[in-house]
């Protein structure tokens, strides 16, 4: 892309609104205050702490009471909350967000955003959802989204300027911009996230029930504790997630139990040829996981093609294809 062509470079100042300033909202304002220091970034978080340490470390310039303050001024809004609270945070600052102005978000899940944006958002305000897919091992600071994919999901109607405006952003914090369907990223999401997490709660809480669950703790890594803790957190507000994504759910729910009744019936069987075979057949699957660099660089130099929003837009490029195992 060249710099001429850039939406973000040599901009005049502008003002951003982060909506959340969890540790996604902060890791962003944090990134774009370091990559434009002129700009005006005002947040909004409900949790003092978090709103404490946001001004403190100097990632917003100022904080203010509600969503409407925040955003009521800003050319580009980032919502960083949970689903339920990012649903209410939309209708809210809806009416009050300026003409051209970009909001987009940051939640794991896209479909029940991007459908309520379509319904609440003007048609003067353009809405790209958004999905940075942090790790807690990247950090904190401004260069925690190096080398990240962040997924873009813009609604319907959301303009190429508005478009490429959110896409320069995030390639110009570090991250790699990887455009997907809604609900093609959601019911892939639903398997490598939330599953995950609901398989180890359910784990967990599973041996904190057990009669020997005092000995269990005695037996577990030091890190089980906080990991417990991280999760319980987690399952508190997990429930608006799991029932907005319950078709996709309950389908990772069953291939896994599928998985887990064939383990089953070869150790109860307890052939050591065939546990071996199925051992050897699981360690080969996850030695080639897939999301290779190779793969990575491929997509971002597809990125920086002639045209590549506006086929991203208007239908010339279709979304990624689902796994064949999927289809």
């Amino acid at each position: 892309m060249d710099s001429a062509d850039h939406p973000i470079e040599g901009q005049t100042k502008r003002t951003v609104a982060f909506l959340g300033l969890n540790a996604t909202g902060s890791i962003l304002a944090a990134a774009v205050r370091a990559l434009q220091p002129g700009w005006h970034l005002l947040g909004h978080e409900p949790d003092r702490k978090r709103a404490e340490a946001a001004l403190r470390s100097r990632v917003i310039d100022q904080h203010l009471p509600n969503p409407v303050a925040a955003a009521r001024d800003a050319g580009i809004v980032f919502i960083s909350q949970s689903l339920g609270q990012s649903l209410a945070t939309l209708e809210q600052i809806a009416p009050h967000l300026q003409s051209g102005a970009v909001v987009t978000d940051t939640g794991p899940l896209k479909v029940p955003v991007v459908e309520h944006a379509a319904q609440h958002l003007p048609s003067s305000v353009a809405f790209v959802g958004g999905h940075p897919i942090l790790g807690l091992e990247r950090g904190s600071g401004a260069q925690a989204l190096s080398g990240v994919t962040y997924c873009l999901v813009p609604a319907r109607g959301a303009g190429e300027t508005a478009v490429q405006t959110i896409a320069a952003l995030v390639s110009a914090m570090g991250a790699e911009p990887y455009f997907v369907d809604a609900a093609e990223h959601d019911a892939l999401v639903v398997g490598a996230q939330l599953m995950p997490d609901l398989v180890r709660s359910t784990q967990l809480s599973l041996l904190a029930r057990s009669p020997s669950a005092r000995d269990i703790g005695r037996l577990c890594p030091p890190a089980t504790a906080e990991e417990s803790q991280e999760l319980a957190r987690w399952l508190a507000e997990a429930s608006t997630d799991l029932t907005a994504a319950r078709a996709a759910t309950v389908h990772w729910l069953d291939r896994l139990l599928a998985e887990l009744l064939h383990w089953r019936q070869l150790l109860d069987e307890g052939n050591p040829e065939l546990i071996a075979c199925q051992a050897t057949t699981a360690s080969q699957e996850l030695s080639s996981w897939p999301g290779s660099t190779s793969d990575r660089q491929s997509h971002q130099d597809e990125l920086h093609q002639p045209g590549f929003v506006r086929q991203a837009l208007f239908g010339q490029r279709r979304p990624p294809p689902r796994p064949e195992a999927d289809r």
